[in-house]
């Protein structure tokens, strides 16, 4: 459930939800359009039986397995293994 809109440490405009299942909160960056809304009713907390690794870019940061290319349109990410059934 969509609570707010606000921004990140680094100025992007983020949203936070809340879990439907567990109750956590968690922000998506960049900032979905409520339309969107739909697509985040999973946790991003590893301990809720609704979290998907797949969607958490911060654990794959951490885990090295993505990293930012910089680009001719800003940064493309890269992933090292395979995400969402996706060929990396």
């Amino acid at each position: 459930m969509r609570l707010r809109e606000t921004t990140n440490e680094y100025g992007t405009p983020v949203v936070e939800y809340r879990c439907e299942s567990c109750g956590e909160t968690f922000t998506i960056c960049p900032a979905p359009e409520p339309e969107q809304d739909d697509q985040w009713s999973g946790c991003l907390a590893p301990t809720c039986a609704s979290y998907d690794e797949t969607r958490d870019v911060d654990k794959w940061f951490d885990e090295g397995r993505v990293r930012a290319i910089p680009s001719e349109h800003g940064v493309r990410l890269v992933p090292f293994r395979v995400i969402d059934g996706a060929k990396s």
